[in-house]
């Protein structure tokens, strides 16, 4: 499994009980980004994170969420948000960028702002969503995403050491990371099944590997999501 997610996520319970044994491989490094001062929220503006990361830098701001609308992609990251903020106004749910401003559309009025709390690499999604409907969305890149330095060669390792039946991108940047490396390695993995969490990864998939590649889409960000897409594979 290629991705930033590790146990904790309870996809190597999951997967173990189909059979599977997983192996996690941390591709990319998240740090906060300095000199970033905290935007002050308007009375009623809600506020838009598609991961834990940015999340994170909302805690060490110290930036209070209760009694604010938020909208979040995944359910881990909504977990982690309840967990610090127990009086938030409202939580939407999506499991992808687009599907969170559709239900951000059709949940709340135009004149409603929102601030987006993202990464450098972070799609357009959410902004050009908005915007082009009318809706005033302020983005606050706070944090940058690395490749982790020792990622090509423990990559290369675990291919030359392991036979894999599905490889699985968690994201976009996943992706990019990784393609070089496995496009090296397309001997060893010529039989694998690539796995991508949402539209926009398995996008990053085709374009990387070609439109021949076998691909599954997990349109379910978790577990049991997961479990589902490769069940169906295997029939």
């Amino acid at each position: 499994v290629s991705s930033g997610i590790n146990a904790e996520y309870g996809y190597e319970t999951a997967l173990g009980e189909i059979g599977l044994t997983p192996s996690f491989l941390p591709v990319l490094e998240t740090q906060t980004l300095p000199h970033v001062i905290p935007p002050i929220l308007s009375p009623g503006e809600g506020v838009i994170c598609t991961s834990k990361h940015s999340v994170q830098y909302l805690i060490e701001q110290g930036i209070d969420l209760n009694g604010v609308d938020v909208g979040v992609v995944g359910p881990a990251t909504a977990v982690f948000m309840k967990e610090q903020w127990e009086s938030m106004e409202s939580v939407t749910i999506a499991r992808n960028a687009k599907e969170l401003c559709q239900e951000l559309l059709e949940k709340f009025p135009s004149s409603k702002p929102w601030t987006f709390f993202r990464g450098e690499k972070s799609l357009e999604t959410v902004p050009v969503t908005l915007s082009d409907n009318h809706v005033s969305c302020r983005c606050v890149t706070v944090y940058a995403v690395t490749v982790r330095s020792d990622m090509s060669g423990a990559l290369s390792h675990l291919l030359e050491a392991e036979v894999f039946d599905f490889i699985v991108f968690f994201s976009p940047s996943g992706v990019e990371y990784t393609a070089d490396v496995l496009n090296l390695h397309s001997g060893l993995i010529e039989s694998a099944v690539f796995v991508a969490f949402g539209p926009s990864t398995a996008n990053a998939v085709r374009s990387h590997f070609g439109e021949n590649k076998k691909l599954g889409v997990c349109e379910n960000p978790t577990p049991a999501g997961l479990v589902n897409v490769l069940q169906k594979i295997m029939g």
